[in-house]
């Protein structure tokens, strides 16, 4: 792994996505390290990431204890909302969690194109150097 290559923590309950942005990720030049619930989360977070990839459907609670432990953190990382809905559900996920004093960067739309990440990675970066 280069030590310029962003740091990515995927927040996301489904196994086959975990792996799958995991890949994506990793072949777009990222650092992913994989989470599907809070107490793995609160373990990845004892080191810092850059970007937090955050599932909006997840298991009841599953969600808002992720959130909580982000909103939690003295510095969170920016976030990119994910999930198999419409623009309107991301739209509405984004407005709650800003609320939260979170800083949403980003929603995409699963299935998550590779394209997309990559280009998500080089802003994450140019706002970094």
């Amino acid at each position: 792994m280069n030590p310029a290559s962003p740091r990515v923590l995927v927040l996301d309950d489904d196994p086959d996505m975990q792996v799958l942005l995991q890949a994506l990720l990793e072949h777009a030049g990222a650092h992913a390290v994989v989470a599907g619930d809070a107490a793995a989360a609160t373990a990845a977070l004892a080191a810092p990431f850059d970007l937090v990839l955050l599932d909006l459907v997840m298991p009841p609670g599953v969600h808002e204890a992720l959130v909580d432990l982000l909103a939690g953190l003295a510095a969170a990382p920016p976030i990119v909302l994910l999930s198999g809905s419409d623009r309107h559900t991301l739209a509405s996920a984004r407005a709650r969690i800003d609320a939260r004093g979170l800083t949403v960067v980003d929603a995409l739309v699963k299935p998550v194109r590779l394209d997309a990440l990559a280009g998500l990675l080089a802003r994450c970066q140019q706002q970094r150097a």
